[in-house]
């Protein structure tokens, strides 16, 4: 990442130096910074005014588009949240809840920047992940994935706990374990853990 400030001082942009995309553009809330910006590990640029006030920003810039669907559901997503995680070489840097519209979309504002894996995970699915996303203050990221229903639990497997979860619920009124978007435990929540049980998320 490339760092440019304006010789004022008003603004310090972060370029990506492979395409020239703008990472993030910060516009200071002092008017003569005293320090030369110093850069962390993971971005993040300090800078020190005239009052010997520290300022952090960066690199909270980006934007996300997408969506998801869970298999096997037939309600609508209006009042569902995902959540959504972004990683680098296999380590989480970064999460974020996401509200859903009645199809599933949502939009996220001031998301990391650069390249991640994007996991997304709704109620009772299991997590799914794609892999490579860019994303820049000037170029929106996109994800939409499909992911597994039956995970109860949240460990990432449908089992037999999830199984005994749908067993001790049946034929009851019951929206947290629902799969179908019916609120209901009946034959269709219970045929949708048999026929994903083993099934693993990413």
């Amino acid at each position: 990442t490339i760092y440019v400030a304006a010789n004022s001082g008003w603004w310090i942009s972060a370029i990506n130096p492979a395409n020239g995309l703008t990472r993030w553009r910060h516009v200071p809330a002092f008017a003569n910074p005293y320090s030369s910006p110093a850069i962390g590990g993971d971005g993040t640029v300090y800078v020190l005014d005239g009052s010997g006030q520290l300022y952090a920003f960066g690199p909270l810039g980006g934007f996300l588009m997408g969506g998801a669907e869970l298999e096997g559901w037939n309600g609508g997503y209006a009042g569902m949240e995902a959540v959504v995680q972004f990683y680098q070489e296999g380590e989480l840097k970064y999460e974020m809840i996401a509200p859903l519209d009645a199809s599933g979309n949502f939009f996220l504002s001031e998301t990391p920047v650069g390249e991640h894996d994007i996991k997304i995970r709704l109620r009772n699915s299991l997590p799914g992940v794609v892999r490579g996303v860019h994303i820049e203050t000037d170029s929106p990221g996109y994800v939409r994935v499909v992911l597994g229903n039956g995970d109860l639990n949240g460990d990432g497997i449908v089992d037999d706990e999830d199984l005994l979860a749908i067993l001790m619920a049946y034929d009851t009124w019951n929206p947290e374990l629902d799969l179908t978007g019916d609120a209901y435990i009946d034959d269709a929540d219970l045929l949708i853990v048999l026929f994903n049980f083993g099934s693993r998320g990413e």
